[in-house]
């Protein structure tokens, strides 16, 4: 038994017909036809009843087909795991992220080199409304950053998956008035002092630091110097909740996350992972989203 004669005979079955089995497969219905009626003379059966009606396996004929039917389901599922060794065997990653995805990067990098080290990943950190310019018109495999539902629907050309819907949060030092409070509110941050990564890297951000009235002391690109802003200054500033919590000053206790309510409710933003939409993602690729979605939902 040949293997185009195995895809012939679980075609036909599926099909139920000769003719609509060689359309698929675009071959001629007589080629097929022949090539089965060659594996009957050698198995010693008929497998196909070929009448006006149709056609229709015998009894004997269904468990060939059957038997057929989980070889080329093997056959097809070597191909892929034979494609995937191939592919991920020497994989370079191109990843942008905002600022707020540092932390749980860090350590998704410290789970997928542990688990593949031959995959190397390059991350670049932007602010948000530069991210989607930078999916638009650049080579990037995938991009975490958080935005507004209505903005992805109407880009044409990328595909996206929530990582999580995220609680807006409020960063203060162990020094901070605000540092024992379980929640803090407008009144609360009123007129504070606060340092943020850039004034325009989140349109949500830049609003509520206009709202708060909460005079910017520090813009920087780095969230090392925001930490210690924070930490020797008694400045505040606004993050997500997912982001902030793998900080090691916030591990250790240095500083302190905590969550931000108006009207007597928490704001909520959601984390996106997009990528283009022309673009499959490999299986490495699959692993270190979901590893960052398991650590952002921690």
């Amino acid at each position: 038994m040949k293997f185009e004669q195995m895809e012939y005979i679980v075609k036909v079955a599926n099909e139920k017909s000769m003719n609509k089995a060689a359309e698929k497969l675009h071959i001629t219905s007589s080629g097929i036809s022949q090539s089965i009626s060659q594996l009957e003379n050698e198995l010693g059966i008929t497998i196909f009843n070929r009448s006006k009606k149709g056609t229709v396996p015998t009894e004997e004929g269904k468990i060939v087909i059957k038997r057929a039917s989980e070889v080329l389901q093997i056959i097809s599922k070597l191909n892929e795991e034979l494609f995937n060794y191939k592919n991920n065997k020497n994989v370079h990653l191109k990843v942008v992220a905002a600022p707020t995805f540092a932390s749980v990067l860090q350590q998704a990098l410290n789970r997928i080199h542990g688990e593949h080290p031959n995959v190397t990943i390059e991350i670049e950190e932007k602010a948000p409304p530069l991210i989607m310019e930078t999916i638009r018109h650049t080579e990037y495999d995938f991009c975490f950053f958080p935005q507004d539902l209505e903005i992805l629907e109407s880009e044409k050309n990328i595909s996206y998956d929530l990582i999580r819907t995220d609680r807006v949060h409020v960063i203060v030092g162990i020094h901070s008035p605000l540092f024992h409070f379980s929640y803090v509110t407008q009144s609360d941050v009123l007129n504070m002092d606060t340092a943020c990564y850039s004034i325009y890297s989140d349109y949500y951000y830049s609003k509520l630091i206009k709202k708060n009235k909460n005079k910017i002391k520090i813009t920087t690109n780095s969230i090392n110097i925001l930490a210690e802003a924070v930490k020797e200054q008694n400045l505040i500033v606004y993050s997500h909740e997912s982001g902030a919590k793998l900080h090691p000053d916030i591990l250790s206790g240095m500083i302190k996350s905590i969550p931000y309510k108006e009207i007597d409710d928490y704001v909520y933003k959601d984390l996106w992972v997009i990528y283009p939409k022309n673009k499959n993602l490999t299986d490495i690729s699959k692993k270190f989203i979901e590893i960052v979605k398991e650590l952002a939902t921690q």
